[in-house]
């Protein structure tokens, strides 16, 4: 973390995949702040702790079981004027970690948006879906926020802040999240993920349901293409075995 701006890992019960992607955070010579959900099991609590250099627990009074709604909560324990949300299933390109820093301290800007790349195993091989149907072209993520303009909104598949016309800085076009959903759980824990979901939005979420459950259409609406990052590719088949053997 730094005066201007503070990456940000939120972790509930993330075991084993959390892990890897810490891991591949310090190859990286990163170091962002992982949050461990006080809610998580008591062993994952004790193990993130000790695997994890830095994590510190989040205490959550509120009870909504998604990151938005933790929002408040995470801003409170950072002290830099920006902060830059990703997910425990998730890891920055380079690209994105160099421009990041300078991107924050020079834009007149409040939020910082950076296109997703969804990753899968496709016979053996890593490929992230060049296109989600039903979701924007880049998928992007509107992550980083200043925190003293930030106004809190805890709604599910949301930025989880209020967005003004304008408010908005691009990364540039590789600066991508790539996102491991579909490799560190199992297609029947997705489904079971997107049910949960679903019950806590109170209305269907059909326009979602290709982003949980990819393997249940035509790959050809995905336009898979081969990861070309070596890193990305190998963090990728690393989180496949660790979940694989986690199971065993």
């Amino acid at each position: 973390m730094s005066e201007q701006l503070s990456i940000v890992v939120p972790t509930r019960d993330g075991a084993p995949h959390a892990f890897v992607i810490a891991d591949q955070y310090r190859r990286a010579g990163l170091a962002p702040l992982f949050l461990i959900d006080s809610r998580s099991s008591r062993r994952y609590r004790s193990d993130a702790l000790v695997g994890i250099e830095g994590a510190a627990i989040l205490e959550v009074k509120q009870q909504g079981s998604f990151v938005e709604a933790m929002l408040p909560e995470i801003a409170r324990l950072v002290r830099s004027k920006w902060l830059f949300r990703l997910d425990d299933d998730e890891f920055p390109s380079s690209a994105l970690t160099t421009w990041l820093p300078q991107g924050a301290a020079t834009t007149t800007r409040k939020v910082i948006a950076a296109p997703r790349r969804a990753v899968a195993i496709i016979d053996g091989v890593p490929h992230f879906a060049g296109t989600i149907p039903q979701l924007l072209p880049q998928d992007d993520q509107c992550r980083g926020f200043m925190v003293e303009a930030a106004r809190f909104r805890p709604i599910l598949h949301s930025p989880g802040f209020d967005i003004a016309g304008g408010d908005v800085l691009d990364a540039p076009a590789d600066c991508f999240i790539y996102h491991f959903d579909w490799i560190v759980r199992s297609r029947d824990e997705r489904a079971r993920k997107f049910e949960r979901y679903q019950g806590i939005s109170g209305e269907p979420l059909e326009r979602f349901r290709h982003q949980y459950l990819y393997e249940d259409f035509d790959r050809a609406l995905y336009d898979f293409t081969p990861v070309d990052d070596p890193t990305i590719a190998g963090l990728a088949l690393r989180l496949l075995e660790a979940r694989l053997s986690h199971a065993r």
